[in-house]
């Protein structure tokens, strides 16, 4: 084991902070200003047409998990070329040993089977949406 220590980027971590508010109050918001014209919409639609916005809100649901297993695919890849967790030049968020080697050759790893298994349930999901609901509609 390393005694090196990255240390945490404050001006990161607080725009972070910053960013992730910002996000939860715009979906609050966002959430609560539609609320009532969904529940207006949703009486009023057909149930076909109701349907094929369910699949689509589902799709983009699991290509969102997709693109998180390809970031983590990435990130793992880095920790095993450069040998080290986490790889040079990634900014942290807390102070953070680095583990070298060939400890960070297995978090590596694990990194990447996780980002392959992850991409597999997304791809699943985004399949397994698309058949049910082609079964239900009937398109």
């Amino acid at each position: 084991m390393s005694s090196k220590i990255v240390k945490a980027d404050k001006s990161y971590r607080r725009k972070i902070i910053v960013i992730l508010f910002l996000i939860g109050l715009s979906g609050l918001v966002l959430f609560l200003w539609l609320l009532p014209r969904i529940n207006q919409t949703v009486h009023q639609i057909e149930p076909q047409k109701g349907l094929a916005l369910v699949r689509c809100l589902l799709v983009v649901m699991f290509l969102a998990i997709v693109s998180i297993a390809v970031y983590l695919a990435f990130f793992g890849r880095n920790v095993l070329k450069y040998r080290s967790f986490p790889p040079p030049e990634v900014k942290v968020l807390r102070d953070t040993r680095i583990i070298e080697g060939e400890s960070a050759i297995i978090y590596g790893q694990i990194i990447v089977w996780l980002s392959v298994l992850l991409f597999i349930f997304g791809l699943y999901g985004i399949l397994i949406t698309l058949y049910k609901l082609y079964l239900s509609i009937g398109r």
